[in-house]
């Protein structure tokens, strides 16, 4: 999930003193994100966190969807109203005509929109990078450390603009590793050297690259918190 995303869940996440949060970030997710999202949200949405994804996403933005707002406010307030869509979903399935749900399942291609969206013309989220911030100064706070591993996405989808933003997305995260606390482990360390035989999607890996991610995710996580305990955090 992107960072905004991550800083809505968190709430949700079991995170104890002397944890490691690991995240897996691309260009992807700081990079044509909905300017509010929504729909992702409104299901996640509490008073423990709709403020800090707030403050995190530029007020011109907020004014703009100040409908939404109101919702996800009144879905941080009761729990009826933020499980509206579970229950509609429900409603649906069991009650909907035959042709209605011919017709849902007959809707846009979600892959068909990722690979449209992922070749637009690239815009930069600050709202993401004020998310991924907050997020780790909240991990901090609890005391769970964090290490980023820079993601990557099918190299079908790599082009000059996508590849200027992969490398200013990689001198942020660099750059705030220094001032952070938490591990930043770019693609080259990584030395994975994926192929898009390993993708099964654009954005997703199949089961011989997860395979692949996960063992060197593993290594790094060993080696990260041994330095942890060497250094007393």
């Amino acid at each position: 999930m992107s960072p905004l995303k991550a800083l809505a869940m968190q709430p949700f996440m079991p995170f104890q003193k002397d944890d490691t949060c690991l995240m897996y970030l691309s260009e992807f997710d700081f990079t044509n994100q909905d300017p509010f999202p929504y729909a992702w949200l409104r299901p996640y949405s509490t008073w423990a966190s709709l403020p800090g994804v707030l403050d995190c996403i530029p007020w011109t933005t907020r004014m703009h969807f100040w409908r939404q707002v109101s919702d996800v406010s009144i879905a941080a307030s009761t729990e009826w109203w933020r499980a509206r869509d579970f229950i509609r979903q429900i409603a649906f399935h069991m009650w909907a005509q035959p042709e209605a749900q011919t017709l849902a399942a007959s809707g846009p291609d979600p892959a068909a929109e990722l690979a449209e969206n992922a070749k637009a013309r690239i815009r930069f989220s600050v709202a993401e990078k004020n998310g991924l911030e907050e997020f780790a100064r909240r991990l901090e706070t609890k005391g769970v450390a964090l290490c980023i591993f820079e993601g990557d996405v099918n190299p079908a989808l790599y082009s000059p603009d996508r590849l200027r933003a992969k490398a200013e997305i990689r001198e942020y995260l660099e750059e705030l590793s220094l001032v952070s606390s938490y591990r930043f482990v770019s693609v080259d360390e990584q030395n994975l050297e994926l192929t898009p035989l390993d993708w099964l999607d654009l954005s997703h890996l199949n089961a011989v690259g997860r395979e692949r991610l996960t063992r060197r995710m593993a290594e790094e996580l060993r080696s990260f918190a041994r330095e942890m305990d060497a250094s007393g955090g």
